[in-house]
Parts: structure tokens; sequence; C-alpha cells
């Protein structure tokens, strides 16, 4: 009985020590990722299942529907969300008993279940790992090695102190920064894996700066972008805008062309990675991005005037800009042909996990079905 009780006591400690490792612990664990659209897929064990997770600094942790019906039966509660594109939701809530990353278990871990069918299973994963894990730890992301970090302590990183942003409170452990725009224009952007852009310019910021000099609008163009956690972005007015000198901490990024979406704050998504290392000292609310290179990385280029985007398993021109705009479209048009190749059913794993959208040269011809049920040709270009 003796020995019994012993063990029992042994194992409980250390079940207490493991789940209290990230807060108060000293560790340091690296763990290789898989990239896929800009997407950071890392593995995790959850509940003694491993399985695939895209780290999303932006969002709360969560499961699928699938990974939940593999679990035990669980106590499910509700949860009210606002999504990356400011509406409101209604999600699923469970408890994981363990959630194990990187050898470090998050017991206890109350996730989010996605509705059945999520979008997101597309990228062949079990869920999110979110800002309720992260919290708690220092994380590291280098591209070049292809690894995430996870630590107690920044210090051992020897990072330039110059590279260093204070963040902003908030109350969802995001991560919100002061960016500097030029010219005296500034914004509060989040940092946000989850979205596989450079940089995303909300509408009401885009309204406070536009009349500076360091922005210039481009063109103006109607539809929808993006998803979010309630589905697709609603269809709106849009501008796409050029920043003439943006700047994140010791980062210098010149022309940085992007395009006003619909959501609560302006992001900063994980194509930073593609130009510095991001260490995000949780604990003591610090965010670092050292570049690669020295001097102004100058991001121009060219962009479709007609956005092609997803809808259920067809392709359709999600945003229309000015100049596709008077040859007809109006946005929300399936696209049924493009440079003569006919386009019909699609899968959505290769539309969002691959390049089958992308279009060499600067112009293409599309035929479309235009909302009187008919077909239309129509020229799309670079600009």
């Amino acid at each position: 009985m003796k020995k019994v009780s012993f063990i029992f006591i042994v194992l409980l400690l250390l079940v207490l020590v493991r789940a209290g490792w990230a807060q108060g612990q000293k560790f340091y664990v690296e763990i290789p990722y898989e990239e896929v659209r800009n997407q950071i897929i890392i593995k995790a064990v959850v509940e003694g299942i491993e399985g695939r997770y895209i780290i999303d600094t932006g969002a709360p942790s969560c499961i699928t529907n699938s990974r939940l019906m593999k679990s035990p039966r669980k106590e499910i509660s509700g949860k009210a969300i606002v999504d990356a594109h400011g509406r409101e939701g209604y999600m699923r809530q469970a408890a994981m008993e363990t959630f194990i990353v990187g050898g470090i278990n998050f017991a206890g871990l109350p996730v989010l279940v996605m509705d059945e069918g999520h979008l997101i299973e597309v990228f062949g994963v079990d869920g999110i790992i979110g800002n309720n894990i992260l919290s708690f730890v220092v994380i590291r992301i280098d591209s070049k090695r292809k690894v995430v970090i996870l630590t107690d302590n920044a210090e051992q990183f020897n990072i330039n102190p110059r590279a260093s942003l204070k963040m902003v409170p908030n109350n969802q452990n995001q991560v919100f920064l002061n960016i500097n725009l030029g010219n005296g224009a500034s914004e509060q952007i989040m940092f946000d894996t989850g979205s596989g852009s450079f940089y995303e310019l909300n509408e009401p910021s885009y309204d406070d700066l536009k009349e500076y000099s360091s922005m210039q609008t481009l063109s103006t163009g109607y539809g929808s972008l993006g998803v979010g956690a309630t589905g697709a972005e609603q269809a709106s007015k849009k501008y796409r805008v050029k920043i003439g000198d943006f700047r994140i901490g010791i980062g210098k990024f010149a022309n940085v062309v992007t395009e006003t979406m619909i959501g609560p704050c302006s992001r900063i998504g994980a194509r930073l990675l593609d130009y510095g290392i991001v260490t995000i000292d949780y604990p003591n609310h610090y965010f670092y991005f050292e570049p690669f290179e020295e001097g102004s990385v100058d991001m121009y280029r060219k962009n479709w005037n007609v956005d092609i985007t997803l809808a259920g398993d067809q392709l359709v021109a999600g945003c229309v800009w000015d100049s596709a705009r008077k040859e007809g479209l109006e946005g929300g048009e399936q696209v049924v042909s493009i440079n003569g190749k006919h386009v019909g059913k699609v899968n959505p794993k290769e539309v969002l996990t691959s390049d089958i959208m992308k279009l060499e040269g600067d112009e293409a011809t599309l035929v479309v079905i235009g909302n009187d049920g008919k077909e239309k040709k129509v020229k799309m270009r670079k600009e």
C-alpha cells in the first residue's frame, strides 16, 4: 500500500511539474516547421494523438471537429468570438487534458472547436496553436532554419536591443505594436501569423492615414478578398494603396502595396518572416524583428486588376478594380475559363495550398458568367 501511494504521489508531482513547466521552469526547445502558403505548421500531441497544428498569433487555440471526434467524449460549452473580419460568431469550446508542444504540456487548455468541414482542414491540420498557449512563453520563428523555438528567456538570443518594440497591452494576448509609416504617420497593428500577407490595412486606418503624403491611393475596387472564422469577408469597397516608408523597429521597407479590408485592426502577417527573425517575449511584452539584411527592402510589385478567389468549389472574381470594372466586371462572377483553359469545379485544397491560380505574364483572358447568366470574355492585367 505504501509503495502504491508513493508511486501515485511521484506521478502526481510529475504531472504538476509538466503542466506548470511553461509557467516558471527553465526550458528551451526547437521544433522544425513546415510552411504551406505562408502558414507555419508544427507537430503537437493532444491527448495522446500526434497531429499538425498551425501557429497563429492572432487567434486562440482551436481544434477541428474531426480531431474532436477522436478524443473521449467531452463537456462542450459555447463562446462568443469576433473573427478576422470583425464579424461576431459563436463557437463550441472544450478543455484538453493534455496539449503537448515541443515536450511542454499545457494541461487543461480550453480550445475552441471549429465547425464540421471548416476550410482550415484543407491544410491537413488538426487545429491551431494560438495565443492562449503562446502567452506563457518566448517564441522565436526563424524562416532560414525553418524552426520555431520555445523558451522561458529571450536573453539567450543576444538580440540587438534596437530591434525591440514594446507590445501594446491587450486582454486577449494578441501582439499589438505601434509602427512608423513615414512623414509623421503611425499605426497600431497586430502581428498575426495566421495571415499569409505582409501587411493588411483595415478601413478605419485607411481613413485616418490617407491624407498623409507617405500613403498613395493607387486604385479603387469592389468585392471580397478573404475568409475568416465565420466565412468569407463581406463584399465592400476597397482601396489599393502604396506606402513609401514602412518601418517595424529597425526593419525598413519601401513602396509597400496593400489593399484595405474589413476587420477590427490592421495586420502584419507571416510574410514578414521572409525578411527577418521574429521573437515574441510574451511574459515581458516585447516584440523583436531582426532583419536578415541591412537597408531598406523595396516591396513594390504590380497587382492584377481582378483578384480571383475561391467560393465553395468554384473560382470567382472576388475583388474587381477600376480598370476591370470599366470592362464590365462587377465582382462575384464565376470564372469558367482562364487563357482558354476551362475551369470547372476546383479542389479547395489545391487552390489554397498550391500555386494553381498563379498566372504568368502581365495579361490574361477570362471568361466569366455574368449576373445575367451569360458568358462574357474580359481582359485582366497587372498594373
